[in-house]
């Protein structure tokens, strides 16, 4: 089975470019979302805030926010 990376490189250039820019798009749309899910959780009690991957220990709303998309959205990218 091959890799994604080696997968890549054998499409050609204009399907490469769209993909990245379709790729860049949905983590934007991502971030934006897991940015407010990362401030809505700030104002929750300790006591009552979920664990997500991407929020165990000390960050900031933008780093939370940062680790939860990096988690997640390359989940839509996988064949």
């Amino acid at each position: 089975m091959a890799n994604a990376s080696a997968s890549m490189t054998q499409l050609p250039i204009d399907v490469r470019s769209a993909t990245a820019r379709q790729f860049k798009l949905i983590y934007l749309l991502g971030f934006a979302y897991f940015l407010l899910v990362a401030v809505a959780i700030r104002f929750m009690p300790r006591s009552r805030r979920p664990s997500l991957p991407g929020l165990a220990g000390n960050r900031s709303v933008i780093g939370e926010a940062r680790a939860l998309t990096s988690t997640f959205i390359p989940f839509a990218f996988s064949r």
